[in-house]
């Protein structure tokens, strides 16, 4: 046994941290797993407090089915012989002239799109004649890569969550993320509350185990299409005088007396 222990860390508290990639979470939502990660991820709570985000799934999935139908329904033609190009080609540069010369002369028509059509290039859809499904496409679009951002962030946050508390066996529906309505005396965006509930719900509880939860504090960044969380917990373990112990006797064998073991959680020694 070493003669001096250093003492341990003042305050009784654990650190998670986590990174998610955006584009792998939106990913998995333009896929048919999407509804699947996000019930897996989310509790309902934090469903329904985000459904008009959330619903953006939905939407893009709808608008591709849509895309999907109409191609299909369209008629295919046998490819036009080389003279019957020629002529297509023609009249429709002599049409997008005409358009020009016409949208020069429209007030309106530049005002209304008549402008933009007549730069187009020939045999290309006007985006005003384009069907509804397909203009709304690419506002769908950003709206999933918005909705990935937030389950990136979430799903971190929960990780980091999971890493503060090694002790316990915790799941995501373990992890509840809410974020409460906006105070005018916090400028900028209020950060969210983070809770841990139990893991079992007792048999006299009507709560659902809100009395025994408890918060921890978590941090959500966004950077370079990763989402970063920490996550700080009260240590329950309350190992800190062991871990002194253990750090003190392989710093009086120069190191050498204890090893590293792989946990799989970047923590952990045991003896040669």
């Amino acid at each position: 046994m070493p003669s001096f222990i250093p003492r341990p860390f003042s305050q009784a508290l654990n650190i998670g941290t986590d990174i998610c990639s955006v584009q792998r979470v939106n990913k998995i939502l333009r896929s048919r797993q999407a509804q699947a990660f996000i019930r897996r991820v989310l509790r309902v709570e934090e469903i329904a407090q985000n459904r008009r985000l959330l619903s953006a799934v939905d939407r893009l999935q709808e608008l591709e089915l849509l895309n999907t139908t109409t191609a299909a329904e369209r008629p295919v033609h046998p490819p036009p012989s080389a003279q019957h190009e020629r002529g297509e080609g023609e009249r429709q540069s002599q049409s997008t002239a005409n358009s020009s010369i016409w949208a020069q002369g429209n007030p309106a028509a530049r005002t209304q799109g008549g402008k933009e059509n007549a730069r187009l290039e020939p045999g290309t859809t006007p985006p005003s004649t384009r069907p509804r499904h397909a203009r709304d496409f690419p506002d769908a679009v950003r709206a999933v890569e918005r909705c990935a951002q937030f389950l990136a962030g979430r799903f971190a946050a929960k990780e980091a969550a999971m890493k503060a508390h090694h002790s316990r066996r915790l799941t995501y529906h373990s992890i509840c993320i809410l974020k409460p309505p906006p105070r005018r005396d916090v400028p900028g965006s209020v950060p969210p509350i983070a809770v841990v509930l139990p893991e079992e719900e007792r048999e006299d509880e009507s709560d659902g185990g809100l009395g025994r939860a408890e918060e921890v504090r978590i941090s959500i960044s966004h950077d370079g299409g990763f989402a970063v969380a920490s996550c700080l917990a009260r240590d329950e373990g309350g190992d800190g005088d062991h871990r002194m112990r253990c750090f003190a006797e392989a710093f009086s064998r120069g190191g050498s007396g204890w090893i590293v073991a792989e946990t799989g959680h970047g923590e952990g020694m045991g003896k040669k």
